[in-house]
């Protein structure tokens, strides 16, 4: 089985090499690295064209800045492995990440693997262990709604088969693109299962400069690209038959605290229709909440 790892590239001269050598130390050897160099102005490109004389493994693709769904996208389309990956250059990964997951489709025979993460911040590299969680198989409705749905949420951190992937390129220019995209991924496998592993295999830098650092750190009307990606969400699930009450009770607490961080920044833009467009949905569907989910909903405004 051959896998795809894609790797977007944009201002991440000082962590790069460290991305790259952990894929390079894959125990799991059956791969195609791509290295998408998005237009970065520091020494990225040059770095990554240094690796491809030193592996044959690597594909490097130089373009002009897109932002990080375009560069995905550019890898994807390359792509030839059966199994695609997704790491993000200023993350690394364990040397059994792929061999772990690879092991666990063979066995299982689902078409999407998920696992867990270990956080870590820049300045010390001191890790924030995520609690592991057993191994499993779940459905798709687990996986977004269960105990584990905040796992499923991002493109890294997964292995999932190519034809999948190609279904659903990412929306260029959105804040929050992988919540456009990953539930989609699995629902396509919504008649089998998708696997889960409590393995923090996945090593995920917080940074202050990255993209989500600044999503952490500030509010923009960018953000509302979350809310946008939710109520895209809602439809999409209704469609197929799902009960689509736990998207809106989700997109009830993002949308609740866009608006607090809205006022909290004093973000010029007009909040009635996002107010009214709430308050429609919570009474639309509020018999369908329990007490916590309630709480939840109103905590997310309030605090």
């Amino acid at each position: 089985m051959k896998v795809s790892i894609i790797v977007p590239v944009y201002r991440v001269e000082k962590y790069l090499k460290k991305c790259i050598d952990s894929i390079l130390e894959q125990t799991y050897e059956n791969l195609e690295i791509i290295l998408v160099n998005d237009g970065s102005p520091d020494r990225c490109g040059q770095i990554c064209d240094n690796y491809a004389t030193l592996d044959s493994r690597i594909k490097v693709i130089n373009k002009e800045n897109g932002g990080l769904s375009d560069a995905r996208n550019k890898g994807v389309e390359v792509a030839t492995g059966d199994y695609i990956s997704f790491v993000d250059s200023d993350d690394y990964i364990d040397k059994n990440y792929i061999r772990t997951m690879v092991d666990a489709l063979l066995r299982t025979n689902v078409e999407l693997i998920c696992v867990t993460h270990e956080k870590f911040f820049h300045e010390d590299d001191s890790m924030v262990k995520v609690p592991e969680i057993e191994c499993e198989l779940m459905t798709a409705y687990e996986a977004l709604n269960g105990k584990n749905s905040r796992h499923f949420i991002t493109a890294w951190g997964k292995l999932v088969k190519r034809s999948i992937v190609e279904k659903y390129p990412f929306p260029i220019g959105k804040l929050h693109e992988d919540e456009f995209v990953t539930y989609k991924y699995i629902l396509e496998t919504y008649n089998r299962s998708v696997a889960f592993l409590n393995m923090p295999l996945y090593y995920y830098r917080q940074r202050e400069d990255s993209i989500i650092g600044h999503r952490n750190s500030n509010f923009s009307v960018s953000n509302l690209d979350a809310i946008e990606a939710y109520l895209e969400k809602i439809d999409y699930i209704k469609k197929i038959g799902i009960d689509e009450s736990f998207v809106v009770r989700d997109y009830l607490i993002i949308s609740s605290r866009c608006l607090k961080n809205m006022k909290k920044y004093q973000v010029n833009y007009d909040i009635k229709k996002l107010i009214q467009m709430r308050n429609s949905y919570y009474k639309q569907y509020f018999l369908k909440f329990n007490l916590i989910e309630h709480l939840r909903i109103i905590k997310a405004y309030f605090l």
